[in-house]
């Protein structure tokens, strides 16, 4: 994974003069931004470091004596997080000749995974990734969609989910691809949605750390979120080709198809991928894999580029909306499976 530093969200503030190496990384304090420019104040510092698990990494404050106040950076030891929920203070941060020194050995990447509940007995683990290849934006915004009802309080289909399922949910596969306006690939030029039978480090690190995260929790159903350029239709990539694809699977599999057609008129059963499209590579596929490995119900559902045949729209064509309400409406299909 790239290394890169980001702090485009709220309260982010930093300015990066080198990024060469996890051990060689140079930055300076952000001026206070105002309508007028820069106010004389600096000393906050709040960012995202990406692609160094495993790595030591040294990070300069170049700047450090120009902060607005200088004699807090004595004793100063920086707060850290993986998930934005639980901080933790890194040992080593010193201040020597003016500059203030960081130096950490993460032990995570920091792809990010919404977790919905709590492991228990009973309840049953339910993955939903997308947006692998990151052209394909109308995964992301379907994520929304069901994340939005899924949280909604008031939702009676969404609190009977959360009461019988963890949901696992990576909104975003492949956010160094995405940040490179890329179509399929990651930053090592891989497309992700061909390696999860032999995921890397260094060429996938992205499935290898979504796979073991799975290996950990289990998996009882799995949707991949993609979008299709040619095929101006929703619709499931499904699982039968799997080799020892059981009798059970395929049965569970049709209830789940047919509760999603019941859920929303954008989605058919009609028009889709030809048998055989994948053929050696079948298991490289992440649907494909996960049906394997764990004899769940595991989907890829393809969203058009263009519009839906079925139900077009002649103003904005398949949309970001149109994909956050196929998102919410994945939950009926959900809760039919787990109430199974």
């Amino acid at each position: 994974m790239t290394l890169r530093i980001s702090s485009n969200f709220d309260s982010g503030a930093i300015e990066v003069l080198s990024i060469a190496s996890p051990g060689d990384i140079r930055l300076r304090l952000r001026a206070d931004q105002g309508v007028g420019g820069e106010a004389a104040f600096r000393q906050w510092f709040h960012f995202r470091l990406h692609g160094a698990a495993g790595q030591d990494v040294r990070m300069v404050f170049d700047n450090a004596a120009a902060a607005a106040y200088p004699d807090g950076w004595p004793g100063y030891r920086c707060v850290a997080s993986y998930d934005r929920r639980h901080w933790f203070r890194i040992g080593t941060t010193r201040y020597e000749d003016g500059r203030l020194v960081v130096e950490h050995r993460p032990e995570r990447s920091d792809l990010d995974l919404v977790t919905i509940g709590r492991l228990a007995p009973g309840k049953r683990p339910v993955w939903i990734i997308a947006r692998q290849h990151p052209g394909e934006s109308m995964a992301e915004w379907f994520v929304e969609g069901l994340l939005e009802r899924l949280l909604d309080g008031a939702d009676p289909v969404a609190r009977r989910i959360r009461e019988k399922a963890v949901l696992y949910i990576v909104p975003n596969m492949n956010p160094d691809g995405a940040i490179r306006g890329n179509l399929r690939t990651n930053a090592a030029g891989a497309n992700l949605n061909r390696e999860w039978r032999d995921p890397s480090a260094e060429r996938s690190p992205e499935v290898l750390l979504v796979r073991r995260a799975m290996e950990a929790s289990g998996v009882e159903l799995f949707l991949d979120i993609h979008g299709d350029e040619a095929l101006p239709y929703v619709f499931f990539s499904t699982a039968e080709e799997v080799p020892g694809f059981s009798d059970e699977q395929r049965a569970r599999q049709a209830r789940f198809v047919e509760a999603f057609r019941a859920a929303s008129p954008d989605f058919q059963t009609e028009h889709g991928y030809a048998v055989g499209r994948f053929q050696d590579e079948l298991l490289t596929l992440a649907s494909k894999w996960v049906a394997h490995r764990f004899g769940c119900v595991s989907l890829t559902l393809e969203m058009p580029f263009k519009d839906n045949a079925n139900l077009p729209d002649g103003i904005a064509g398949w949309s970001g909306e149109r994909s956050m309400r196929l998102g919410a409406a994945m939950l009926g299909p959900i809760l039919q499976h787990l109430a199974a």
